[in-house]
Parts: structure tokens; C-alpha cells; sequence
């Protein structure tokens, strides 16, 4: 997911009970490998999600059945003529995007490769200059979170330790890229795999102010803020804690 999303992305199997924290890429033999590694001028194997304001479009994502390996998810960008670069986080999912893509600075999980990364025949390079989006200022995230106070409306109720209705402001229940102004990874608790035990998870563990979980496969605790997803259809879910209610203290 964007996450990760370090998501999860965004992201994935259902025997994974924990994400794994890094991709090891120089063991990996890749098909369009280029002679040298990889190209310098190309963004590959970077771990910050697109900048979603460059005109960056997703395609369609695989889950790790279908694209078990790093190979497999170049092999599906090539096969895709509209396929500029993708996301790929091991025995999780792999994602196919267009246009150019530009850094955030939304640190991740997953892996970011352009195709240009990989030496296709018939397959023109082309090098794009990387950029950095500067964080929002702390004024901001103060003005998110003082709208935290109004959530608590007259005739709110608690079902299940969700709000009703759901917070206006936050995010819950949402499938799609992060996209916020502070991501702190808080690890992959063991065992958590759904809404409930991630849900737990976060709440035991200090600092911890949302996650992202994929049903029978993984949770990602995070600390921070998460104001917004993209409205990309991801394999995992977002929420953001104070979609709950009447947890034990």
C-alpha cells in the first residue's frame, strides 16, 4: 500500500505472519539485469513512495502467488506497454504504475523501480530526474490534530469498539497509498494478522497511532500521522486508532 506504507504496501500469502523488513536485491538473478547493476541515473530499489502530485497512475497490483519474485514483477511491467515503473515488497504484492516517478519523502517498506532500472530490448530508457517533496510544516499536523476533538459528536455511539459514524476526518476501513505528513515504522507484531489483533497490537504498543493490516497475512504498526489514502485499490487496509472505541485501557 502506498506505507507502508516503512504497507504495505501496501502490501501476499497467507502463511506470512510477519512483513519482512528489507529486500535483498543482489541475490536476485533478474532477466533484463543490465551489465554493471543498476543504472545510475534510474531510481531502483528505492523505499519512498511516489510523489502522488507528479501524474503517477496505478495500473493493476499482483498478489505474491501470481508474482512470487522480483524477476516475475519486472516480466510484468515489461508485459504491460503502459507500465513505467512498480512497487515490489517479496512474498507481498507487486504494483504496475505510469508516468514518471518522483520521490516523496514517505519512507516504506516495498521497493520502487523504474523500468528503466532494467535493460529491456525493444524498451527505450527513460532517465528521469528524482525529487524530493519537502514534509508539511508542523503547523499542519497541529491542525489535524486538533480536529481530533470534534469527531466526538452528539449521537456518536461505539459498536463493536468502532465509532458510529465513523470519524469524518479519519481513516478507517480504507484501502490505497499513504499519505501523510510523518510515518514512523513500529515493526510487524507476531501472530497479528487481522483487524482485531492488529488493532490490539497497536494499541499495546506506545506511540502507535495507526496500521495497516491484509486479512490472514500481515500488520504494520506505525506512529505519526495518516490523514488521507490514495483512492488506489490496495490489498491492504488502513485505520487509523481513534476509528476505535472503549478499548481497555
Amino acid at each position: 500500500m502506498t506505507s507502508e506504507l516503512t504497507t504495505s504496501s501496501v502490501e501476499l500469502t497467507s502463511t506470512t505472519e510477519t512483513a519482512p523488513a528489507t529486500t535483498t536485491i543482489t541475490d536476485v538473478q533478474i532477466t533484463y539485469s543490465c551489465p554493471g547493476g543498476f543504472p545510475a541515473e534510474s531510481s531502483c530499489d528505492v523505499k519512498l513512495n511516489p510523489n502522488m502530485q507528479s501524474g503517477a497512475r496505478y495500473i493493476k497490483s499482483f498478489d505474491a502467488e501470481d508474482v512470487p519474485s522480483l524477476d516475475d514483477c519486472v516480466r510484468a511491467c515489461v508485459a504491460n506497454k503502459n507500465c513505467d515503473f512498480f512497487a515490489f515488497w517479496p512474498n507481498m504484492f507487486c504494483e504496475l504504475w505510469e508516468g514518471n516517478y518522483e520521490r516523496s519523502d514517505v519512507v516504506v517498506s516495498w521497493s520502487w523501480f523504474e523500468l528503466s532500472c532494467f535493460c529491456v530490448p525493444g524498451r527505450e530508457a527513460i532517465t528521469t530526474e528524482a525529487t524530493t517533496t519537502v514534509a508539511m510544516t508542523s503547523e499542519a499536523t497541529t491542525t489535524t490534530e486538533a480536529a481530533t476533538t470534534t469527531t466526538a459528536a452528539l449521537g456518536e455511539s461505539c459498536v463493536n469498539n468502532e465509532r458510529s459514524p465513523v470519524p469524518s476526518d479519519k481513516v478507517c476501513n480504507k484501502h490505497g497509498y499513504y499519505d501523510g505528513t510523518t510515518m514512523t515504522e513500529l515493526g510487524s507484531p507476531s501472530g497479528a494478522n487481522t483487524k482485531e489483533s492488529c488493532r490490539d497490537a497497536c494499541h499495546d504498543t506506545n506511540g502507535c497511532a495507526y496500521f495497516a493490516f491484509s486479512p490472514n497475512s500481515f500488520c504494520s504498526l506505525y506512529g505519526g500521522t495518516i490523514e488521507a489514502v490514495t483512492d488506489q485499490e490496495t490489498t491492504y487496509i488502513w485505520y487509523d486508532m481513534d476509528c476505535f472505541c472503549d478499548l481497555d485501557s
